[in-house]
């Protein structure tokens, strides 16, 4: 059975790698590209990045990733942050590349803290071969374990959290208390809404006798520790807490996003309904099943309450999405550590021939989560649709260039400009300065064609929307040789005809009737999505 189970970890690792073999067919998300800057901002910003609500402990590991590349390019290249800076604006993709392996190796690390896990709790090795086949059915983990984002970092905190949780337990040590208390101030630094997390060693070591007789006291040390790790981590918690503050609620706070079709639902009926299906979309049905069937017969039944800080966490959790105006499949990601180790313990209590009815059920049931996990590798087979417009655009469209995007780089293709480019409707002066030197970077160290670059900036969200407006036909024919339209934008105003808002009237006026003006040279087409380029002039 071990040799199995090896045999399937090894396995699982290569499964969990393979995305990283196509990097070079696809570009990072806004939310990875925004990371990878502010990552570089760091040393220009004493080491304090310019905005915290991306979490700024995954910064730090991510600078310790990139530091070899300066090494790297004193050795081999005579300028380390020259090669660096060269990457940066030529080559993004191997800093991207990176930046995901950073992600897998935190996937690789919670792997061997679950080993250390079901140790303590002298799980059998077929209960553990169970939870290692059960990651190749969890699709939200195995698109999240190879992106920049926090997913990754946050999963592997998590199960550390739960092991010293579990030392803390078993041997009443209370130094692990303090330990809980620093990885406490880990997760939420890592993102701010993990401190409902706190729950799960609150109620851990109520029990804990060593620890109730002096509750008041020890609760104060756990305390103190939370919150100088967290100004160790976050030195901004201290010294600049209003800007942490305004971050922190940012985080917090309902995102009116309806505009660009996002869920909309503010009935608490529809919100249990969405957050039902979003367990239902991205857990086997076996652990769904399972999930409530054992809190029945543990809490209700046996009166048993081992597992008690688990269910407390899933549910104040669970209350927690039922506030968020939009769930997405990673939100899961959290909460499945909790949900692992409730439904192993019970199923470890269980005799090994049942053991395999459920991993047998488990596997015929949850194949379509399998499915989606192959069908995600072989989208990756396809180049990004903004690198194929990136390639057209640099062997077709001359040098200098007048040309359109819709944003800095997020859904357009990544071309450089041979000026500081003009930014339409710009109305943050306050972030020029950044943006300037930024752009001064591309075009000293840019090496391709360069184009003369204006930039819509489309806003997706905010306050933006009462005052940006989109550019007149007049100022497109005076302005622009050509336009760079994705689709993934335009479609979300595609019903916005007569709509009440003022902007998203503007929007379908943009893209559905001053756009037919002008030709399309080229449309471009594959699973990643779809970009037009028009040509402004004849």
């Amino acid at each position: 059975m071990k040799r199995t189970l090896g045999i399937i970890s090894i396995f699982l690792l290569f499964f969990y790698s393979l995305p990283l073999y196509y990097y070079k067919n696809y570009l990072p998300s806004h939310d990875e590209r925004f990371i990878i800057n502010l990552t570089f901002s760091l040393p220009l910003n004493n080491f304090l990045p310019p905005v915290y609500y991306y979490g700024p402990i995954q910064l730090y590991f991510l600078l310790i990733s990139y530091s070899p590349l300066v090494i790297f390019g004193y050795i081999f290249k005579n300028n380390g942050i020259d090669y660096v800076k060269h990457l940066f604006v030529n080559d993004f993709q191997i800093l991207t590349l990176i930046g995901k392996l950073t992600s897998l190796l935190f996937f690789v690390i919670a792997l061997f803290i679950i080993f250390f896990i079901a140790k303590e709790k002298k799980w059998k090795p077929i209960t553990l071969l169970f939870l290692i086949l059960s990651f190749f059915f969890l699709h939200p983990l195995y698109i999240s374990m190879t992106t920049i984002k926090n997913e990754a970092l946050l999963f592997f905190l998590i199960f550390l959290f739960i092991y010293i949780n579990i030392k803390l337990k078993n041997t009443h040590n209370i130094n692990y208390l303090y330990f809980l208390a620093i990885i406490s101030a880990a997760l939420f630094i890592a993102k701010y809404n993990m401190i409902i997390l706190l729950i799960f060693p609150i109620i851990t070591f109520l029990p804990i006798s060593k620890i109730k007789k002096k509750f008041i006291t020890n609760f104060f040390k756990f305390l103190m520790f939370f919150l100088l790790f967290t100004i160790l981590f976050m030195p901004a918690f201290l010294f600049d807490f209003r800007r942490f503050f305004e971050d922190f609620i940012y985080i917090f706070k309902i995102v009116n996003i309806e505009h660009i079709g996002w869920q909309q639902t503010t009935k608490l009926s529809e919100s249990i309904y969405l957050t039902l299906n979003l367990f239902f979309a991205n857990l086997p049905i076996t652990f769904i099943f399972l999930l409530p069937c054992i809190f029945i017969y543990e809490i209700i039944i046996k009166k048993k309450y081992n597992n008690i800080s688990y269910y407390a966490t899933l549910i104040i959790y669970c209350i927690f999405l039922l506030k968020w105006k939009y769930r997405l499949p990673h939100y899961v990601i959290p909460i499945i550590p909790f949900i692992l180790i409730i439904i192993f313990d019970f199923i470890n209590n269980l005799e090994n021939k049942l053991i395999l009815i459920f991993i047998a059920i488990t596997l015929i049931s949850s194949f379509s989560a399998f499915r989606k996990n192959l069908n995600y590798i072989q989208s990756l087979k396809f180049k990004d649709i903004r690198i194929l417009a990136k390639e057209y655009i640099e062997n077709t469209i001359p040098e200098n260039s007048r040309i359109l995007l819709e944003d800095r780089f997020d859904y357009s293709p990544y071309i450089l400009p041979s000026a500081a480019p003009q930014e339409y409707d710009a109305i943050n002066p306050a972030r020029e300065k950044i943006k300037q030197k930024y752009f001064e970077l591309l075009i000293q160290y840019g090496a391709g064609k360069k184009y003369n670059i204006i930039f819509i900036n489309v806003p997706l969200e905010g306050q933006r929307l009462l005052t940006f407006k989109f550019p007149t036909l007049e100022y497109l024919q005076n302005n622009c040789d050509y336009i760079v339209i994705n689709e993934a934008y335009s479609y979300r105003f595609r019903d916005s005809k007569d709509s009440k808002n003022n902007f998203m009237n503007d929007a379908y006026k943009f893209y559905f009737e001053t756009l037919k003006n002008f030709e399309i040279i080229s449309e471009l087409k594959n699973s990643t999505g779809t970009i037009k380029i028009y040509k402004t002039r004849k």
